[in-house]
């Protein structure tokens, strides 16, 4: 997906920004998210690469992303 392409490009409640990685499954871009007003990542499997086995990879580390959190701040420091 082209520069050009992309500033348009919504998905959902999602507008992709700029392709920001790709990889063997995917690519990877930086959105804002809508109605949180906040920037995300979104990461889209490359079509031809999304048989049930890429499918169910890819479901993993959905699960395995969503539950990391940002490090805590130590406040007593």
């Amino acid at each position: 997906m082209d520069e050009v392409t992309l500033e348009a490009k919504e998905l959902g409640q999602y507008t992709l920004e700029k392709r920001i990685g790709q990889g063997g499954m995917g690519t990877v871009f930086k959105a804002r998210h809508a109605l949180l007003r906040r920037a995300t990542a979104v990461k889209l499997l490359m079509p031809d690469k999304a048989d049930k086995i890429a499918i169910r990879r890819f479901e993993c580390e959905v699960r395995m992303t969503s539950r990391l959190s940002p490090p805590q701040r130590d406040t007593d420091l």
